[in-house]
């Protein structure tokens, strides 16, 4: 796993960390995308609870514009992401077959308590707040990072670098929280604040760095691991993640036996190699969550 760092940023990582919010309450016609091979385990299946077995099907709530997580393919329509594919092998491992159902990520824990999903996979943050709701079965770590154009020409290794520093950050995420945060660091040490750009689409964080209008981006970290391996001739990640927190799949409070079946899906996923291929494929090998999956494992609020 790629190092972390303590840090003594006031992150809210329990906010959102969406890069783009649409879509709807739709369900995905691409939800048989080629994905892992995985057969049934019967002992595993025989923990789903019997209407959800019956059914055959396990609904899994997501907003489709999270790469590397959940995205629209090629095709327009197919759902892919190491945590699209990790939810048809846990299925497939429960007996199941996966469905999606497209939202805004916003709803989707209204739309999991609402019974329109039995959980949700959708690059959400494990927080003690959270977990008052709804259950956690939890298989990444995310935390914050800093982009920089390949070569790196200005040195910028350690947070504190961006004191005085224009440092490109999406509006209303996760990026520009972190830049809030370590402005006031930097003020502490009597040093410039972050110089924000903020811009408006996820993509434009990438166009900001490559069109030489700021020399870093804050962002992520499995959105940067992501970004380094698909264009690693022309950005790399600075540095190490900092103030890394757990996120995974979500549950109703009342329903512990799917959870437990779940967990015990991606035990199995980790235990036979799968985990950690998918999440080399999609660019996030480290930052798979050591010990997954664990149930619960909030750190922060």
């Amino acid at each position: 796993m790629r190092s972390t760092r303590a840090l003594s940023l006031t992150l809210a990582l329990g906010a959102s960390v969406v890069l783009a919010a649409c879509g709807s309450d739709d369900a995905d016609a691409g939800d048989d995308a080629a994905g892992p091979t995985v057969e049934q385990d019967d002992e595993i299946a025989g923990l789903v609870p019997d209407e959800i077995r019956e059914a055959g099907v396990l609904t899994v709530g997501v907003d489709p514009q999270l790469a590397p997580m959940v995205f629209t393919g090629e095709d327009g329509t197919t759902l892919t992401g190491f945590e699209a594919d990790l939810a048809r092998a846990a299925a497939g491992l429960m007996g199941l077959e996966a469905e999606f159902a497209q939202g805004d990520f916003s709803g989707l824990i209204a739309g999991l308590e609402a019974e329109r999903y039995d959980t949700v996979m959708s690059f959400v943050v494990d927080t003690a707040e959270r977990e008052e709701t709804v259950d956690f079965v939890d298989y990444v770590q995310v935390g914050a990072g800093i982009l920089v154009p390949e070569g790196n020409p200005e040195g910028i290794e350690e947070p504190m670098d961006l004191c005085g520093v224009t440092t490109v950050v999406g509006a209303n995420s996760q990026g520009e929280r972190t830049a809030d945060a370590l402005s006031e660091e930097c003020a502490a040490a009597g040093q410039p604040p972050v110089d924000k750009l903020v811009v408006q689409d996820p993509s434009d964080v990438q166009t900001a760095i490559s069109s030489g209008r700021a020399p870093a981006a804050l962002n992520v970290s499995l959105v940067l691991s992501y970004t380094e391996q698909i264009s690693p001739d022309t950005f790399d990640v600075a540095g190490d993640f900092f103030n890394e927190v757990p996120g995974g799949a979500l549950f109703r409070k009342d329903d512990t036996g799917l959870r437990d079946a779940f967990a015990a899906a991606i035990t199995q996923l980790e235990e036979d190699g799968t985990l950690a291929e998918l999440a080399e494929e999609y660019g996030i090998g480290d930052s798979l969550l050591e010990g997954a999956p664990v149930i619960n494992a909030a750190t922060t609020q």
